[in-house]
């Protein structure tokens, strides 16, 4: 958002009663600075839903809400859908399979192969569990710990960050799959050329 879109925003909000305490200017430029990655007419959509759910609005806290209503609401899967993705891997049959367990395991939402951990302990919780501690004690850890690590990455995008963006698999560029590719020839010069390896 520009510091003219921020003035606009601003000047409704002041318009329905909301009272910045404090230098204008210094009001626009913080406001400015923490939407500059938000688009406009998102913002402008937040704060009308904001004024519907709210029945007066204060400084304090103000950019929080606006921040947290421009995260979609459907960015991340509920506990219990996640969880049944869980468990429709589990009954697929795959996890007899090495091969289709890591591949369907790697098909799953990022944030639910965090809270794995990995393919391998699908394997565990199949084998070494009863079927009761899988879905009294395993599943409600597994919620517990799904929806800490959604309440974390929605807090992290509120603040601008780039948390989900870390979580994605790195793609190698043809630049860096050149120089692996050298780096890999000059590491098998070297062991070839040291007789010590």
């Amino acid at each position: 958002m520009t510091k003219e879109e921020t003035t606009k925003i601003l000047a409704v909000l002041k318009g329905i009663g909301v009272k910045f305490e404090g230098d204008t200017q210094v009001i626009i430029e913080i406001w400015a600075d923490c939407f500059k990655e938000d688009n406009y007419l998102e913002v402008n959509k937040a704060v009308k839903k904001l004024m519907i759910q709210e029945k007066q609005l204060f400084q304090n806290g103000l950019i929080a809400k606006i921040k947290e209503l421009l995260i979609p609401e459907n960015l991340f899967l509920d506990s219990a859908s996640a969880w049944n993705q869980v468990r429709q891997l589990m009954d697929n049959g795959y996890i007899r399979d090495k091969q289709k367990i890591k591949k369907s395991f790697s098909k799953l939402d990022l944030i639910i192969q965090k809270v794995i951990g990995s393919a391998t302990i699908l394997e565990e919780w199949e084998y070494d569990v009863e079927p009761e501690i899988l879905n009294t004690v395993i599943k409600s850890n597994f919620i517990r710990e799904y929806n800490n690590l959604c309440r974390i990455y929605k807090d992290d995008l509120k603040n601008g960050g780039k948390m989900l963006e870390y979580l994605q698999p790195l793609k190698l560029t043809d630049e860096n799959k050149e120089n692996i590719k050298k780096l890999e020839s000059v590491t098998k010069e070297l062991v070839k050329d040291d007789k010590s390896f």
